[in-house]
């Protein structure tokens, strides 16, 4: 199977997603000396309270799956009516879901993950958590932390390993933790 970007594999049947003919991309970008979490984040006021991290030496990774569907020549316009309309006449590009978490050292603190809502109980929330954890294990982390605001985040969280009482957080509910394995 041909690789996409971050080697991840490029998948040229996206099979639920669509009936057109497509491609999944899935695309990670990494800042590194980025702004910490911010100062109301309870898991990060926590971590800086234990002396775990500092201010300094924050990255931030932002995961995104993209589809991109050939849209069949029935449905093109004219070139000027699809540059007017800006997009492709070939292909179609809709961002179905993103999310990011800041590093620092081995601590992790994962975002909120969005899924645009035609695509949701599909599974990708749980595919875009589960290589994002994959991604944090090849940069060296080893603590994860999420908060669930929602039961569909606390499910997708479990359902990916995380689980509670986070370590320094047990008296918190919504934070759930996972130790990433090297």
């Amino acid at each position: 199977m041909p690789e996409g970007p971050a080697g991840f594999p490029r998948i040229t049947s996206i099979g639920p997603f669509s009936n057109v003919e497509a491609e999944q991309e899935f695309n990670i970008s990494h800042e590194s000396d980025s702004m910490p979490p911010a100062p109301d984040d309870e898991v990060y006021k926590t971590l800086m309270d234990e002396g775990l991290v500092g201010q300094e030496g924050w990255g931030t990774v932002k995961a995104e799956l993209i589809v991109r569907e050939k849209i069949p020549e029935s449905d093109s316009d004219s070139i000027i009516d699809a540059i007017n309309r800006e997009i492709s006449i070939a292909t179609r590009s809709t961002n179905i879901a993103k999310a990011s978490y800041k590093y620092n050292g081995e601590y992790a603190i994962i975002g909120l993950i969005e899924v645009d809502e035609e695509f949701r109980h599909m599974g990708i929330a749980k595919e875009l958590k589960r290589r994002i954890v994959d991604d944090m294990a090849s940069r060296g982390i080893v603590h994860a932390y999420t908060v669930a605001i929602t039961e569909a985040g606390e499910a997708l969280a479990r359902s990916t390993g995380f689980d509670t009482p986070a370590p320094l957080l047990e008296d918190k509910d919504d934070v759930l933790y996972k130790e990433i394995v090297q």
